[in-house]
């Protein structure tokens, strides 16, 4: 059967669709109405008046409702704030209490606390891995993208970091990052893969979990200034072109 056959997609949207009935808590307009309870406020009139002859409930299946309501019901907090995190006190009712203000991190966004994901690092601490089994979307969030050093990580002062350009040019130049920040630049969103990973699983299965598998894999959005602009800049002539980053 081929995969696009139209019975095999039918029978594919369906399990997708009962799949997706099963999600959640049903509850009943009661249940509903005594969350709404919770609120005191005149936008709750009318928010669940639904009449009977409208809903049509069948066997299985619910009112899902309250959506907004969840955040009046008190939350647990972390016992510990994870990497990169600000532990804060959590409300006992958030739609009732003055939340903290801002400029409390520093004036750098920190990361929620109930945000616990961490990458793993390889007992060298020569890779770190993304959590790919936790992940959500497309784009790895930029603490968890992993990681790969043959010669430690640099620390390179941007002030004193170049861009030499020189060989088979017209024109040699020497470009600094606050020259090349001037240049047009392009935004794309691109997969890495370290071309070693899965390496410890070539002969037998070694490592628990997905991450440290198949960890050193990740997906981001890049922006810079595209090397044919700068080429056109120094004048390209026939034949290879030698360039490279000198810090100095």
């Amino acid at each position: 059967m081929h995969s696009n056959d139209p019975e095999r997609l039918d029978t594919k949207a369906r399990a997708i669709e009962e799949a997706l009935g099963r999600l959640g808590t049903p509850i009943m307009e009661a249940q509903a109405r005594q969350l709404a309870a919770l609120e005191d406020c005149a936008c709750k009139e009318g928010m669940f008046a639904l009449a009977a002859t409208r809903r049509q409930l069948v066997a299985g299946t619910g009112l899902v409702a309250a959506v907004g309501m969840t955040a009046a019901l008190p939350r647990a907090a972390a016992a510990k704030a994870p990497p990169g995190a600000i532990e804060y006190p959590v409300q006992a009712d958030p739609t009732k209490e003055q939340g903290r203000v801002m400029g409390v991190d520093g004036g750098y966004g920190s990361r929620s606390q109930f945000e616990t994901e961490v990458r793993w690092a390889n007992p060298t601490k020569t890779a770190a891995f993304s959590p790919l089994q936790n992940s959500y979307g497309t784009i790895t969030p930029s603490g968890l993208h992993y990681e790969r050093h043959h010669g430690g990580i640099p620390n390179i002062d941007p002030a004193k970091h170049n861009l030499i350009i020189h060989g088979m040019v017209d024109r040699p130049i020497k470009y600094s990052l606050a020259d090349l920040k001037r240049f047009p630049t392009v935004s794309r969103t691109y997969f890495m893969e370290c071309s070693g990973t899965t390496g410890s699983e070539i002969m037998k299965a070694r490592e628990p979990t997905v991450q440290r598998t198949h960890g050193l894999v990740s997906t981001s959005e890049w922006t810079g200034v595209p090397l044919s602009i700068l080429l056109k800049q120094t004048g390209l002539t026939a034949g290879r072109l030698a360039f490279q980053p000198v810090p100095f």
